[in-house]
């Protein structure tokens, strides 16, 4: 269908769908809440893997958007129950110039979302 010819349209070498960029989002919170999760000190099992080398996706856009909400609302739990001492606590791992949850959050939650967002744009106006 036209949707899916357009979920799934790659439009230059190495650029991902939009579908991709979308999936990557609902990838990227749980890794992204990991490392938020072990900076508090609670236990979050492995790190998360995400796929980075395929370009489109297998999932529709109403399952990827499925997961887009379950990844919203387990980082929104997580962050509306933290603390000012939460939030100043140490990176761990140290993540370079995130030295902070509240940086972590704001880097890798708010500006790796907004970064996807506006690559979705960007690939919807093509």
């Amino acid at each position: 269908s036209a949707d899916t010819q357009s979920w799934n349209r790659v439009s230059g070498p190495g650029a991902w769908s939009p579908g991709k960029e979308a999936d990557h989002v609902a990838d990227a919170l749980p890794l992204h809440l990991w490392f938020v999760r072990k900076s508090l000190g609670e236990r979050a099992g492995s790190r998360p893997a995400i796929e980075r080398a395929t370009l489109t996706t297998d999932r529709s856009p109403a399952e990827v958007a499925d997961r887009i909400r379950r990844e919203r609302d387990t980082a929104v739990a997580l962050v509306g129950q933290l603390t000012n001492e939460q939030l100043e606590l140490p990176s761990n791992p140290p993540r370079g110039r995130h030295d902070r949850v509240a940086e972590l959050l704001q880097s890798l939650v708010i500006g790796h979302l907004e970064t996807h967002r506006r690559a979705l744009d960007e690939a919807l106006e093509t």
